[in-house]
């Protein structure tokens, strides 16, 4: 984790071959771009309250050790989805910022496309949303 930043979640990027690209490593930032989704076999999210996780060729999730299959997720070649989310709330007492970290797969079948998205929030706990 950066020393110089607060965040509260990285990502890491699991290879096929096993090696592994850190977002933070030694103060140096990777993007999302650096992944070479080509050969990515999980992509992993690591925070205070463990990690969550998927598996990009086959579709399977585990958050903070649940083991999670979408059952609304067609087979296909998956791609991976990965944003932040910032919300700033304004009000008289001042600005409050909040940061929501959200992860999953997508696939294209007959031109209609397919997410199952993991929307962990800054207290730990998870929300999870399906759509096509």
């Amino acid at each position: 984790m950066p020393n110089n930043k607060q965040v509260d979640y990285v990502w890491i990027a699991e290879y096929k071959d096993g090696s592994r690209l850190l977002e933070y490593k030694d103060d140096i930032q990777s993007f999302f771009k650096d992944i070479d989704e080509d050969n990515l076999k999980r992509f992993i999210v690591v925070g205070k309250n463990g990690e969550c996780s998927v598996d990009i060729e086959t579709g399977e999730f585990s958050i903070f050790g649940l083991n999670v299959k979408s059952n609304t997720l067609p087979l296909g070649k998956y791609r991976l989805v990965w944003f932040k989310r910032h919300r700033h709330d304004f009000s008289p007492e001042g600005e409050k910022h909040t940061v929501q970290y959200v992860f999953g797969v997508q696939t294209t079948v007959n031109e209609i496309n397919y997410q199952q998205l993991f929307w962990i929030q800054e207290d730990g706990s998870v929300h999870i949303n399906g759509e096509k």
